[in-house]
């Protein structure tokens, strides 16, 4: 299931809506079902494909969007400009089918051709300079108790683990309250933290170290101040800072943008 998950401030550079239109000419599912969803007990989220092809979800315009146009990461909330309220309150029923290869990136191009003809989407994209955090260490003599060398027992090629993704190195476990990783660099986990709720920035990787690491924190974020106990234990636990700063970004500018008409 794909993850869920801050205003830009300066126009760098822009290019053109063709750039963009690109959608209308992708790979697209073979059926598709749009409907408006007005059970609020519907569980929220992309479901996996079925063996047969069917795809489903519960799923706002405004995430789907961002899954769609992200990758290999869904886009942090600044990088979509100029979305209507709806897109982001409304949340829709999607029952599809899906064709051929089922390749990430030709997954994606389904979604584009899903909001340019259901939704008629129409964005362009800039490059403009955003919010970013950089992972820095805390001491630059020092690592987190935390944050270890790997042991070497994870395999970094998924095809020869077989069937148990467990073996492969990578995020093991992601919750509210912690995150494990196992045989990770830095430059991946940095960015695997971008779309977290206390997060939401890109996140770049500042430390310098370039080493495989094994990872492990946990915190109880604070009802007032969620986002307090998460940047304290990484300082505490891995010696980790996130530092404030900007950086340029590829952003979508929503030009036009529909509620989709009922089946």
């Amino acid at each position: 299931m794909f993850r869920r998950t801050r205003a830009f401030v300066l126009f760098v550079t822009a290019l053109h809506s063709a750039d963009v239109a690109h959608a209308q000419t992708d790979p697209a599912f073979e059926v598709a079902s749009v409907k408006k969803v007005t059970e609020p007990g519907m569980i929220y989220g992309i479901r996996p494909i079925e063996p047969s092809g069917r795809f489903y979800a519960i799923i706002t315009a405004y995430d789907l969007i961002r899954i769609a146009y992200g990758s290999p990461l869904e886009l942090v909330e600044a990088q979509v400009i100029d979305a209507p309220a709806w897109t982001r309150n409304d949340r829709f029923e999607i029952i599809a089918k899906v064709t051929g290869e089922l390749a990430h990136e030709r997954f994606l191009a389904m979604m584009r051709s899903l909001l340019a003809d259901r939704f008629q989407l129409r964005l362009r994209k800039e490059t403009r300079l955003l919010p970013v955090f950089d992972l820095v260490l805390d001491r630059s003599d020092q690592r987190g108790p935390r944050l270890r060398f790997t042991d070497g027992k994870c395999l970094t090629n998924s095809k020869e683990t077989g069937a148990d993704p467990w073996l492969t190195c990578g995020f093991r476990r992601v919750t509210a309250t912690s995150i494990s990783a196992v045989g990770m660099r830095l430059d991946d986990f940095a960015s695997g933290l971008s779309t977290r709720r206390e997060v939401q920035r890109v996140v770049r990787n500042r430390t310098g170290l370039t080493e495989r690491f094994d990872i492990d924190v946990e915190f109880m974020p604070e009802p007032d101040a969620p986002a307090a106990a998460f940047f304290t234990a990484f300082r505490e636990q891995l010696g980790l800072r996130f530092q404030s700063t900007t950086g340029p970004l590829d952003a979508y500018v929503i030009e036009r943008v529909e509620p989709p008409t009922p089946d």
